[in-house]
């Protein structure tokens, strides 16, 4: 189990949707007044400008973090699933859908924040954004390797 690449690949999926849960999203800040808004993948921080106390928003942002939890516990799982690879491909499929939701839900969410909240002030991205993509990038290289396995596999039937 831990000998193939295809877990280590998805361990990697992991790690990654759980630094996405972690890691800051995107963030707006107003260069004048000092007002401050802050994504999460769970939540949003608003600190009003010349405030300590802020403000938490958890609606439609914590959508994409149930997603990203659903898509760590689906890697987790396809790890433990070892001896059934035709198993294991049909959960890569399935949590590459997820990750791909979460990852759209969060860029709508941050094109419409971004039109709403100071349209004249240009957010910037924040490491957290990138980190579903890199999770469906090892995500598709471990469903590569469990393919190339199954093949072997079979083409191993074939000659007996």
């Amino acid at each position: 189990m831990i000998q193939r690449i295809q877990t280590v690949f998805l361990f990697l999926v992991g790690v990654c949707m759980i630094l996405f849960l972690i890691f800051p999203v995107w963030e707006l800040n107003h260069p004048e007044t000092g007002e401050l808004y802050k994504l999460y993948s769970i939540y949003m921080i608003h600190r009003p400008a010349g405030s300590e106390i802020s403000e938490y928003f958890c609606y439609p942002y914590s959508i994409s973090g149930g997603l990203a939890l659903i898509s760590i516990i689906l890697a987790f799982v396809e790890i433990l699933k070892y001896k059934n690879r035709l198993t294991q491909v049909k959960i890569g499929m399935f949590n590459a859908l997820i990750i791909v939701a979460s990852l759209i839900l969060l860029v709508v969410l941050i094109y419409f924040d971004q039109i709403e909240l100071m349209p004249e002030v240009r957010g910037r991205y924040l490491p957290g954004l990138y980190m579903p993509a890199a999770a469906l990038v090892f995500n598709s290289l471990a469903n590569r390797f469990i393919r190339r396995d199954e093949k072997l596999v079979r083409s191993v039937d074939r000659i007996r």
